[in-house]
């Protein structure tokens, strides 16, 4: 996360948590305020957190946004396609088009994708996911938690850890909880919440 700047150039888009408490008629909470990111692929995962916020989209426009970075990352041709310099303007925004149309991507974020590729943005679309990913989670007050251990926990072991994790949450927090096996672990368990282990 980055230090927002007091010049108008450097802030993201508006903050759909702001726009959810006005709505609310309420005073922020007294909580960490939702992160800010900066830069070009912080201002794009704002800007499309908004969008999905606005249209009750942001499952959908998550699985897109997954399914394009994974494929940028991993197929060679869609890196070609997009930075060719050979390639028109105009063919690499029909080939996005193609390729938000093939990830299932509504005729409102293909045109957010169209609108990255124009400003040269898409190609940091692994660290625009990322970034929606994180906001997403923070929209929704869930908090992300990581239980390691050298073998996989019974259920009512792993029950037990939970039902822990969840008094360090506030009430009003959804907990995810996601298993990790370390066989090089020696013995006991690790837990992570957060940033916080």
């Amino acid at each position: 996360t980055g230090t927002v700047r007091s010049d108008a150039a450097s802030r993201p888009p508006p903050s759909p948590f702001r726009e959810r408490q006005k709505r609310r008629g309420s005073r922020p909470r007294e909580r960490a305020a939702p992160t800010i990111f900066l830069g070009p692929a912080g201002k794009a995962a704002h800007a499309l957190v908004n969008a999905a916020v606005a249209s009750n989209s942001l499952d959908a426009y998550k699985q897109v946004l997954d399914t394009i970075a994974a494929a940028y990352e991993s197929k060679s041709e869609i890196k070609t396609a997009l930075l060719n310099p050979r390639t028109s303007a105009e063919d690499k925004l029909e080939f996005v088009r193609s390729l938000a149309a093939s990830a299932g991507a509504d005729a409102a974020l293909t045109e957010q994708l169209v609108l990255l590729q124009k400003e040269k943005k898409l190609g940091k679309i692994s660290e625009i996911t990322r970034n929606f990913g994180v906001l997403m989670s923070e929209y929704r007050k869930e908090k992300h938690g990581t239980i390691v251990s050298a073998e996989p926990l019974s259920e009512k072991h792993y029950d037990a850890i939970v039902a822990k994790m969840q008094k360090l949450v506030k009430s009003d927090e959804k907990l995810i909880v996601t298993r990790e096996v370390e066989p090089a672990l020696v013995g006991g368990f690790i837990v992570r919440i957060g940033n916080r282990a």
